[in-house]
């Protein structure tokens, strides 16, 4: 750490992911090229080494633009927001989610799920082929909010087979409950 800069760096490096690469010819299948977008939406930086229209289908270049939009009004502000947060009490601002749960062992075997400051929990699908996974959403005094269908569940509830249809990333938003006030704790 170099007067606090270190840190920030290691949190603002960006993966080049969204349609794998057109080295050798290699040219990425839609189902990944959505999903691995759906994933680089949540992060800093948004890059392609494919771009979207490479696969001759109106709908990817479609559901990139809606993507994007998604980044640039939703997830940009949430990451500035969690920048501050990460300036003044040192709290990162991707989190595992044991992070909002450290007493629940559950929280601590997830690898495919991760929080944007504790208000945030997106759980992209990783299969191919996939239109369902397990969810697991922590914290049994928070409630999560699903963007997509605006249902509201308990923390400490595991979804099981829950529907992510190919253009939809499984995206939750901590909501107020009687114990925790929403995004009061960072």
């Amino acid at each position: 750490m170099i007067n606090g800069k270190f840190v920030t760096v290691l949190y603002f490096v960006a993966f080049d992911l969204s349609g794998g690469s057109l080295t050798d010819g290699f040219l990425a299948d839609e189902e990944l090229f959505v999903r691995w977008l759906q994933v680089v939406t949540f992060l800093p930086v948004m890059s392609f080494s494919t771009s979207p229209w490479a696969f001759g289908e109106s709908w990817i270049v479609n559901v990139t633009r809606s993507y994007i939009h998604r980044h640039q009004t939703f997830v940009a502000p949430l990451i500035v927001k969690q920048t501050a947060v990460l300036a003044s009490l040192g709290h990162p601002v991707f989190r595992p989610v044991w992070w909002v749960s450290p007493d629940d062992p559950r929280t601590f075997t997830l690898d495919d799920e991760f929080l944007i400051g504790d208000e945030v929990l997106v759980a992209p699908v990783t299969e191919r082929g996939r239109v369902h996974r397990d969810i697991y959403l922590p914290g049994t005094s928070y409630l999560w909010k699903d963007v997509n269908t605006a249902q509201v569940f308990d923390g400490g509830t595991l979804l099981q087979d829950y529907p992510v249809a190919l253009t939809d990333v499984a995206v939750f938003v901590r909501q107020k409950s009687r114990n925790t006030p929403a995004f009061e704790s960072q």
